[in-house]
């Protein structure tokens, strides 16, 4: 499932603008990620909140039909897709938003799954086998209201079983009802090395597939990475 996200969005950040044929079989390549996708998630997503599968999916299904849309526009020899393009714009953002959410259930590994469930902290048990996620800790910590230290335990609950940038991290935290003070306290509040968070991220996603150096930096540098960061990434992995 994660990897048809994964696809599309790479396909999407590729898109050749030199050549109108090139761009509509990028495009159509996109589009039947959706729908494989949409295929995938219709019956629930094992393990995640209904409403957040039943998100997801509206998602997928909205961005899909725009992609279509537009793909028929530009098919049809019309260069002024404008609102197509528009529309297009707008559900994938918010597909982008719905699959943030997502991830820290879909990514998860059912042994990690079913400790939480057990009441088990992801956290603490990634610490204990000395996964390199568990170097973020906590700073000193002085006074801080009770929703900064949720948002800090709520981040380092991520941190716990995916890696993300800073940037993610808050706007994960944001997603999560945080208010932006809060979620960039939560994160900040950490010591976390973001070069080691790079390293993870860029090892997860050729888990999944594979990318060209260049493709993996775009990508990473889409998740929210520094340049400097998402090159640090791209050469842990030996590309």
């Amino acid at each position: 499932m994660v990897n048809h996200f994964i696809a599309f969005t790479v396909t999407m950040a590729s898109i050749p603008s030199t050549s109108t044929d090139e761009t509509l079989r990028a495009m159509q390549s996109a589009q039947e990620d959706m729908a494989a996708a949409a295929d995938v998630i219709r019956p629930g997503i094992p393990g995640v909140p209904t409403e957040v599968s039943d998100a997801v999916y509206t998602s997928v299904v909205s961005t899909e039909g725009s992609m279509i849309a537009l793909i028929s526009c530009l098919a049809a020899g019309d260069r002024d897709c404008k609102a197509e393009s528009a529309t297009a714009g707008e559900d994938a953002k918010d597909l982008g938003i719905a699959v943030v959410n997502l991830i820290p259930f879909g990514s998860r590994t059912e042994d990690e799954f079913l400790a939480e469930v057990d009441g088990t902290s992801a956290a603490a048990a990634s610490a204990a086998s000395g996964d390199p996620r568990a170097g973020a800790t906590s700073d000193d910590i002085g006074e801080e209201s009770l929703a900064e230290t949720n948002a800090r335990e709520k981040a380092l609950e991520y941190l716990g079983n995916l890696a993300f940038s800073r940037e993610s991290l808050i706007r994960q935290l944001e997603f999560d009802g945080f208010s932006s003070t809060d979620a960039t306290y939560g994160v900040d509040a950490l010591d976390v090395d973001w070069n080691s968070q790079a390293e993870l991220k860029a090892q997860e996603y050729l888990d999944y597939t594979t990318f060209s150096r260049k493709g993996l930096i775009a990508q990473l540098m889409y998740e929210g990475f520094t340049k400097a960061q998402a090159r640090h990434g791209a050469d842990s992995v030996g590309l």
